[in-house]
């Protein structure tokens, strides 16, 4: 019930940034304390990551330069 509420809030967090992600296979991998986050604090830290990928793909390939 946990993991699925989980993979839920990841899911979702993963569709709103899904125009700013580079067309690449993520790998999630959700440490056991993520359990004890509220969804609001899991989807944050989501946000910084999803956020994170874009900038190093989009420098990587020189979009936006």
């Amino acid at each position: 019930m946990i993991r699925n509420r989980i993979k839920r809030v990841i899911r979702e967090s993963f569709r709103h940034h899904l125009a700013q992600l580079p067309g690449v296979d993520i790998v999630v991998i959700a440490r056991s304390g993520v359990v004890n986050e509220p969804n609001q604090a899991v989807t944050k830290t989501l946000a910084k990551h999803w956020a994170e990928l874009a900038r190093i793909y989009h420098q990587d390939v020189g979009i936006g330069s």
